[in-house]
């Protein structure tokens, strides 16, 4: 699993629960703590502590990827010995960094059951700080393999930060537990990323896949095209415009080409840009990248991505499991958008009524591709 392509690269953050005070050193990661760490249904107190010369240091070199010696804490679990670092690409920024936190030494086994690595995502790209948990929930349905998304308010050496949403990293104990194998070749592709002359000869095969539909990968695998339509269903459903429906390429997509067997798949990241326009049309349009344009100029794929796509509309519409969705969480989270000095409420309720609104009257698939 060495052999990762970081286009923007890997990113891994912390997140970390604690009900009151500061954390206790001596506090042992729980058996299952990554179950809690991800309840829907929970928003955690999870607390940073680094030297504060290195704080000054991250947030000064916002946008480099000096990793910093940390500790993390949450709800009674205490990792002392963590590394973090920015993370990010346009949503760096020094006032509110967000973070990727390894929860691991180099060869060491990972200190939280089935996570690596953390993502604490600032949510500067997302008024309404539910995009990305969102989507992440729709590519589920969908029978996509997608990382658990949660939200914390975070403390850096007891002073807060504000709100942030909490993810896990695709690494390999993400892989096995949806493939059952990790020994594949993993990368993210960027369509700003380096030139594909320097990324070796696996990167380069993968690249051409995103840009010109070459589906001959690592390994002999290729996307299977039911995959391939579940993605493109649930890009499109949340209307997406970074991923298969970018003439760019599969911007910010993970690929994954396992070795036995031998599959491909592509696992969905960084969805805080989606849900922008309800009346967005279901059916992807010419122009599109050329792997959604390869799943539509075939008959069964075109029936596969409608299959997809029919899952998904049942669950929006007025009463909805979309909007039920919606309303719950952004009342959980509008007290912490309140408190947080880099959001503003006005502009957070006037988000919220939009993803409602997409909620209520996003329509069922229907017409044809041409």
């Amino acid at each position: 699993m060495n052999r990762r392509l970081f286009c923007s690269g890997l990113i891994t953050a912390p997140a970390v629960l604690a009900k009151s005070g500061s954390p206790s050193a001596s506090a042992k990661p729980a058996p299952k703590a990554s179950r809690t760490l991800f309840a829907s249904a929970a928003i955690h107190e999870f607390y940073v502590e680094l030297d504060s010369r290195d704080w000054g240091r991250l947030r000064a070199g916002v946008a480099s990827n000096d990793y910093y010696p940390a500790a993390v804490s949450w709800n009674g679990v205490s990792l002392p010995s963590v590394r973090l670092r920015a993370r990010g690409r346009s949503s760096r920024n020094a006032a509110k960094p967000g973070l990727r936190i390894d929860l691991h030494g180099k060869g060491k086994p990972g200190a939280l059951d089935n996570v690596e690595g953390l993502v604490l995502n600032n949510l500067a790209n997302d008024p309404t700080a539910l995009h990305d948990w969102l989507a992440m929930k729709l590519f589920r349905k969908a029978g996509v393999a997608a990382p658990r998304r949660s939200f914390a308010r975070v403390f850096i050496n007891r002073q807060e930060a504000g709100l942030f949403g909490l993810g896990e990293e695709i690494d390999h104990r993400f892989l096995h537990r949806h493939f059952r194998e990790s020994k594949g070749f993993l990368c993210q592709y960027h369509a700003a990323g380096p030139r594909p002359e320097r990324l070796g000869k696996k990167a380069t095969r993968m690249r051409a896949m995103f840009e010109q539909g070459h589906l001959a990968l690592p390994g002999g695998a290729h996307p299977d095209l039911g995959h391939l339509a579940r993605v493109l269903a649930a890009e499109s459903f949340c209307d997406d415009r970074q991923g298969l429906l970018s003439d760019k390429g599969a911007d910010g997509l993970y690929f994954y080409a396992a070795k036995k067997p031998a599959a491909a798949y592509l696992i969905p990241w960084g969805k805080e840009l989606s849900f922008g326009n309800w009346q967005a049309p279901l059916w992807p349009q010419t122009g599109t990248g050329v792997l959604a344009s390869s799943v539509m100029a075939q008959p069964l794929g075109q029936e596969l991505f409608r299959a997809a796509m029919g899952q998904l509309s049942a669950l929006a519409g007025p009463g909805s499991w979309l909007e039920a969705k919606v309303q719950e969480r952004a009342h959980m989270l509008r007290p912490l958008v309140a408190a947080d000095r880099n959001r503003s409420l006005a502009g957070y309720d006037q988000a919220i009524a939009a993803l409602l609104e997409f909620a209520r009257r996003r329509p069922e698939v229907s017409g044809s591709y041409s």
